[in-house]
Formats: C-alpha cells, structure tokens, sequence
C-alpha cells in the first residue's frame, strides 16, 4: 500500500478526520502520538509485517542507548553504548541489503588464489531501512554530542522513527526539528491545509504523469541497451534523469504535504537541483537531508583536512559511502567514486569559467558539469557495470538513424511518438516552474496568495492530467512485458 494506492488515502483520510476532530488536543497528545505510531506501523506492515520487527528493535535499542547516554558520565562507556546503536543499525543494514555485496568481493579477491564458493541470501530488503537507519544513527550520535536530550517518552519516539509520510524515501530528519512537534499542538489553518493538499497534486503529476511515463521507456531501454541507437541511448539516458527527478522530488513533495495535512513540517529534500552553477551545487540542491547527515555524521567526523589533496579523499570516501548506500553494487560505489572526483576535479574549472567575464564560457561549463552528473547515472540505473557499459557503447556509436525512422525506433522501447511529445512537453512545465521558483521567487509567491481562482485552477489542471495521463494499463502489444517494466513504485522505496 502506497501513496498512490486508493486504500491508502481512505485510511488517511480517516485518520485525518480523527486526528484533528478528536485527537489534536493538549489532554490527548499522547493519544494522539500512538494514533501515529500505529497508524505508521500498519501502513509500514502493509508491505511485509515482518519488516515491523525490524524497525522495532532498532528502535527501541536507540530509546534506551539514549537514555543511558544522559545518565552515563564515563566517556569510555559512553563511547561503547554508541557504537552498540551504530553497529546494531548498520548491522540490520549490512545483513539485509551488503551480505551478497560482500560475498561477491570476498570470492573476487580469493579466486585470484583458489576458487570459491559461498552461500548467498535471497531475501527481500525490508523498504525504507536505509532512510530509517540513518535517522536513528542520528538520533543516538546527537545525545552523545550534547546536542539533544534524549526523549523520554517512547511512544513518541517511535513514532518520531516510524512517521509515515517519510518512512519509506525520506525526507532523513534529525531529532532535534522533528520530535518536538510531536509534543506541540497543531493549528488547522485553511490556508496551509490548501497549500499541503496542493503539494500533494503537484507531487502525483511529477510521479504518475512524467516519471511513470519516462520509466517506460527507460526500462526498456535498459532491459535491451543492445537494440540501443546513438539517439536512443542519448534519449534514455536524458529521460532517466527526469524520471529519478521527478519520481524522487515527487514523492518528498506528497510526505511534506501529507504532514503538513497533520500539522507537522519536514524538511525540504530538492531546491531545483537542474538548475544548479556546478557539481557540488547539483548535491547540494538534490536529496539535501542525506548530503547532511553524510556532512554532518561522516566527513566532519573525519581528521582534518591540511591540503586539497586530503580535502579530496575526504569527498572521495564520503562519495564512496553515498553510492553504496543507494545501492550493494560495483556500478554504484562507481557512481560515487565518479562524482566525487567530478566535485574534485571538474568543479575548480567550472567555478573559474563562471567568474571569467565570459557568458558563453561560464554557460558552456555550467553544461558540461551538468551532462558529466548526468552521463554518471547510467551506472546508477543499469543494473551492472557490463550493462552500463553497453549503453556507453550505444551511445557512442555516432550513427544516428534516419530520421524518417525515429518514431518506430522510439516505438520498440515502448513509447509512441505522440506520448514522447507529451512527456517532453510536461517535462518543460516542470523546467519552466522551477526556473519561476529560482529566479522569481515573489511571483511564485503572489501566485498561491491571494490568488484562490488561479490557485485552484491549477489544482483541477494537474487532478484532471493524473487521471487523462497518469495510467498506462493498455499497453498494446506489450502484455505480460509491460507489466514488468512498468513503474508503480516509488524508485526510492527500494532503497
């Protein structure tokens, strides 16, 4: 059961109901909270009950770590209790989603003396532990920094842990902006039930009208990178980009709505990451809650930099940790590594160029930055570094099919020119709301004030497209097939 699932919303919408006519009071907080809590666990349990036993005990652990963090004066001990939460964490983690990872590249570096075998385990990896996980990490290391006090009621921090509107892709929040909203009372404001419900609209559009679109092409694509020509391959590659960008920034713009429906603010994951100046902008911008936990829990934890060159294995690992934690697969950790030697190499250049008095310059590597980010993400689709490769030698073919051809050429990986057109066209609403957001900020903001008709228009025009455009069942000619490669899931739950 997602977000997109029609159950969902009637329990939603029941709990909403309850929520705010019976529950948001001062005298029924805690009620309230547990409300929450098994609210989320339910939805949680939707996908595997299993998976509740999980993010249970981790929970639980890190509750009463962070307790006795409070109570322990010793430094050793509390060091010991710290590292109990970090390595039971990450152990759940390791097991669940490294055990074949490691196991491969433990049979790598042996088989260069004797060969070898291990068993290996075919398990499902529970959803959203990598999102869950961290927030806990964060939670324990905070205490022990001084940072926060440890919260005390354990309802309330398990449902801080388990609060589902970014329970399965984020967005990753810290202890210290989001458990003290749990002990406040929530206001209902029409204006921003309006807004949320509008965030939530734009959201669906961005995930079921664009993403879902693109990813059938994508997926095709990706299932056959051998049938690849130079202008398929380029169009697969630049399609993935909006579809991991629309997909992922939809589905942080439904949870923040979703909790704004409740009274709770998250905080914002995307700030137009296309339009970012240079590489390490475009990080900065895109999945910004874990560019900080990664800022904050690992490079400053490291030693300090003295030169550019340890400033750069520090980006380097950092990258390196991002990438595997996307993902248990050579081609991520070389995602990673690629972008983080992007972010050390390329961006002095683009910076230079951009303070040079030349435009042309300046746009020109502001464009090369931005094609390098994206060529980098064929390795974070394709399932293998062979496959990757494929789709590079597809796309470096340098033999562009006849024109008069491209529409059956498009056809084959599952898009018809006529929904290509409409994906493009969508894809540029989005390009040209964004660059209104960047570089018009007040006209953006005049537009959802004050502006009801304009305002709910917009509402009605992005409903009625979710439901003209937002659902690809009848595929003809692709049966069993499209149902495979059709994407209903959010890309990020599988992380």
């Amino acid at each position: 059961m997602g977000f997109a699932g029609f159950k969902f919303w009637v329990c939603f919408g029941a709990l909403f109901v309850i929520y705010w006519a019976a529950l948001n009071f001062q005298s029924r907080i805690k009620y309230r909270n547990l409300a929450l809590l098994i609210g989320s666990y339910l939805f949680y349990a939707s996908w595997d009950w299993r998976f509740l036993g999980i993010i249970f005990t981790s929970s639980v652990l890190d509750f009463l770590v962070g307790l006795q963090l409070e109570r322990e004066r010793e430094q050793l001990k509390r060091k010991l209790l710290l590292a109990s939460s970090i390595v039971l964490n990450l152990g759940f983690l390791a097991l669940f989603k490294y055990h074949n990872f490691f196991i491969d590249a433990t049979e790598s570096m042996l088989g260069l003396f004797a060969p070898v075998s291990f068993s290996r385990l075919n398990w499902v990896l529970p959803v959203g532990i990598s999102f869950y996980t961290f927030q806990t990490i964060s939670y324990t290391v905070d205490v022990y920094r001084g940072i926060i006090k440890p919260e005390r009621d354990p309802v309330t921090f398990l449902a801080y842990v388990s609060f589902f509107p970014q329970l399965l892709a984020g967005p990753i929040e810290k202890a210290k902006t989001l458990i003290p909203q749990f002990h406040r009372i929530h206001r209902f404001e029409l204006d921003v039930m309006k807004g949320a419900l509008l965030r939530i609209l734009w959201g669906a559009f961005k995930k079921v009208v664009i993403a879902d679109r693109l990813a059938i092409f994508v997926n095709h694509a990706y299932a056959q990178p051998e049938e690849l020509t130079t202008l398929t391959a380029m169009t697969a590659i630049v399609f993935f980009v909006f579809q991991l960008y629309c997909d992922f920034s939809g589905y942080c713009d439904m949870a923040i709505g979703m909790a704004r429906l409740l009274g709770f603010e998250l905080s914002e994951n995307f700030k137009r990451p296309l339009l970012a100046g240079n590489i390490r902008s475009v990080y900065q911008r895109w999945h910004i809650t874990i560019h900080k936990w990664f800022k904050d829990y690992v490079y400053f934890s490291l030693p300090i930099h003295k030169n550019n060159l340890q400033r750069g294995l520090k980006v380097l690992l950092v990258f390196a940790l991002a990438g595997l934690w996307h993902g248990s697969g050579m081609n991520f950790l070389l995602w990673g590594l690629l972008n983080g030697l992007l972010i050390f190499l390329l961006d002095p250049v683009i910076d230079a160029a951009q303070r040079s008095a030349s435009i042309i310059l300046g746009t020109v590597s502001r464009g090369i930055g931005h094609l390098a980010v994206y060529l980098s993400l064929v390795f974070f689709r394709a399932e293998t570094l062979q496959e990757a490769g494929v789709v590079f030698r597809s796309f470096l073919k340098w033999n562009y099919s006849d024109l008069a051809a491209i529409p059956e050429h498009f056809a084959q990986f599952g898009l018809h020119i006529n929904e290509m057109i409409v994906a493009v066209f969508f894809v540029l609403m989005v390009l040209l709301v964004e660059c209104i957001q960047e570089y018009a900020p007040e006209a953006s903001v005049r537009f959802f004030r004050g502006m009801g008709l304009w305002r709910w228009s917009v509402a009605m025009a992005l409903s009625f497209c979710i439901i003209l455009f937002g659902f690809y069942d009848n595929r003809e000619g692709q049966g069993a097939v499209a149902d495979k490669l059709m994407q209903r899931e959010f890309l990020y739950e599988q992380f």
